[in-house]
């Protein structure tokens, strides 16, 4: 269960940070502009805490473990599987809950849907 939930974390965080390297990016933020810089930051923080509460059963399916013995320890190392697309599903929920959380929805909804639509092949790698 532990390394269930710290797949969730990892996966959540991977995505949100995927989402804000290409806003960055394409969607050429100004930093001068503080108002938007701070709805960013709460899209963000909402987007990466819902997609950890949307990824449900289904969507990470445990692969294969490894345990190694290390004196009186046994280690772990857990691979989950990602289902691509039950995790879009998730991510598409996660984007308009955090989206309807800030104030971004008007100005940039459609560039950020872009980027969550596109997948997250290179999360995976």
């Amino acid at each position: 269960q532990v390394a269930y939930n710290n797949a969730i974390t990892t996966y959540a965080i991977l995505a949100a940070s995927y989402v804000k390297g290409r806003t960055a990016s394409d969607v050429n933020l100004n930093s001068s502009d503080k108002d938007d810089t701070a709805e960013f930051d709460k899209f963000y923080a909402a987007y990466e805490r819902v997609i950890g509460s949307e990824i449900k059963n289904g969507v990470l399916k445990e692969s294969y473990s490894i345990k190694r013995k290390k004196g009186d320890i046994n280690e772990y190392q857990i691979v989950f599987l990602v289902n691509e697309d039950k995790a879009l599903l998730a991510r598409k929920k996660a984007m308009q809950r955090a989206l309807e959380e800030s104030q971004l929805a008007q100005k940039y909804a459609n560039e950020i849907s872009r980027f969550v639509n596109e997948g997250v092949e290179n999360l995976n790698q």
